[in-house]
């Protein structure tokens, strides 16, 4: 019954799916991200009521991404800020927020691509906690571990210790932790470095739904370190824009309500032996765009 009501309810806040003109037929893509698929079908429910006809091609290989948008194969995806400003404009500066985003949007044109936005999300470097132990120190954000530092296990992976943005910037930010242990994650399911005792902290994917279950938070990055590194962008054929010039601000509504908090909350909900990713997505896009 759930699932009636929500394709009844996108049915009447799309009204462009039944008067779609010839020409507003668009290629949509993903990789096979569970959370790049999500993205897109909210993505896709936006552009339909834009009317546009939505044809869908996810769960593509993401290294092809770029490459099939650049030759007309597919006409949008979401991409990551870093990921692009590093492995396809092979930048190597250590640049936060606005300036490498200006980067990444100038340095985009030679490859044919226009980047219609961004969203707040943010697959940056994260910290999670147990609850149990967050709520004995009352620790609810990422400031509030340098004066308890003293009393908790903390466990760090290659994102921490392997990146100019990991423990340089967060000792820059923070200041330097006195922590009681410090030692690399033991566990390659990052969740259980918490379950299991090995550690009190440990960093993560700030977008991980796991850091969402149970007994495992994520803290608020208060002072902003992380927030700005790694956003959502959207990627569009330079030459479809041209002819569809509307899709320029399509999507600044979504980018402005999709946060990292956000995604990690509905990514959560999303059981890939129970329920569909397109399920959430049309709760997303009901409970939160509309």
């Amino acid at each position: 019954m759930k699932k009636l009501i929500c394709i009844l309810l996108v049915a009447i806040l799309i009204p462009g799916c039944s008067r779609v003109s010839s020409d507003k037929i668009i290629t949509l893509a993903s990789s096979s991200e569970v959370r790049d698929v999500f993205i897109a079908q909210v993505m896709s429910y936006i552009l339909e009521e834009n009317g546009y006809k939505v044809e869908r091609k996810y769960y593509l290989k993401s290294e092809d991404l770029q490459k099939k948008l650049e030759d007309g194969s597919i006409d949008l995806y979401s991409g990551y800020l870093d990921n692009v400003y590093k492995n396809i404009l092979n930048g190597n500066d250590n640049v936060f927020g606005t300036k490498k985003y200006q980067l990444v949007c100038r340095g985009m044109k030679q490859h044919n691509t226009v980047v219609l936005g961004k969203t707040l999300a943010s697959s940056s470097l994260g910290f999670a906690i147990d609850r149990k132990i967050a709520e004995y120190y009352k620790i609810k954000k990422i400031s509030d571990l340098k004066k308890n530092a003293p009393f908790l296990k903390f466990a760090y992976d290659e994102s921490y210790k392997g990146t100019s943005y990991g423990e340089k910037r967060f000792n820059e930010k923070y200041g330097q932790m006195k922590w009681k242990s410090i030692t690399s994650q033991k566990y390659d399911q990052k969740e259980l470095n918490i379950l299991s005792g090995y550690a009190d902290v440990i960093t993560c994917d700030a977008t991980d739904p796991m850091m969402e279950k149970g007994n495992v938070g994520i803290l608020k990055d208060d002072k902003k370190a992380f927030r700005d590194f790694n956003n959502i962008i959207f990627m569009a054929n330079s030459d479809y824009v041209t002819k569809h010039s509307n899709l320029e601000h399509i999507f600044d509504r979504f980018g402005n309500k999709l946060s990292t908090r956000l995604l990690r909350e509905y990514l959560a909900k999303i059981d890939t032996e129970e329920t569909e990713v397109k399920n959430i997505a049309t709760r997303f896009y009901i409970n939160e765009i509309h």
